[in-house]
């Protein structure tokens, strides 16, 4: 081989190295390979209810995420309750009085938790890593449902219940007229009348 065409192929595989090293390195940053080189403070929020959330759930806060689901709802021994661990970035510091509650994005229901920052927090006072806080799940598309069964039953009822109250009052009025107008006497007077 020549030296010239040895030099050529040296830089197409310098040029390919360097492509390949590129996108290997926007695969690291832009993808969720690149959570495991952030540092991270875990936090276990305890939910009266975790239904819909799992491993890898994102943790949001304003949006923002700040944070992912570090693995499934566990129960805690003696109630009815859920721990949930999180995965929080190390740079955020969340108000040890923020709301953490389970919501529901999009049509297919993918659960993630909303972090809601209190309005008014003393400087200083965050959760620290390994705390437990109380969290809350809030109404979802199923419970919305459920209620709107629940009113479309109680309206339901209620309009039966004038309806039998209507035709009470409707036979009432039947009746009378048939015991005060139409008896035999006011029969035979239009039948007089008539002919």
């Amino acid at each position: 081989m020549s030296t010239e065409r040895k030099g050529v192929e040296f830089l197409v595989g310098l040029f390919l190295l360097a492509g390949f090293s590129a996108i290997a390195v926007m695969v690291v940053l832009f993808g969720r390979v690149g959570q495991s080189l952030q540092s991270f403070y875990d936090v276990t929020v305890e939910f009266p209810n975790a239904s819909g959330l799992v491993k890898g759930s994102d943790v949001l806060l304003s949006g923002a995420r700040i944070g992912i689901v570090a693995g499934p709802p566990t129960l805690i021994e003696g109630s009815y309750a859920v721990a949930v661990k999180l995965n929080i970035r190390e740079e955020v510091k969340i108000p040890r009085t923020a709301f953490f509650q389970i919501r529901t994005s999009g049509m297919l229901g993918d659960s993630y938790v909303d972090v809601v920052p209190p309005a008014k927090f003393e400087p200083g006072d965050f959760a620290k890593p390994g705390e437990r806080i109380a969290g809350r799940k809030t109404d979802g598309l199923d419970v919305l449902t459920a209620k709107g069964g629940e009113m479309i039953d109680r309206l339901n009822n209620e309009i039966l219940q004038k309806m039998g109250a209507e035709l009470d009052e409707l036979k009432i009025a039947t009746k009378s007229v048939n015991e005060r107008l139409l008896t035999e006497k006011n029969l035979k007077n239009i039948e007089d009348t008539f002919a």
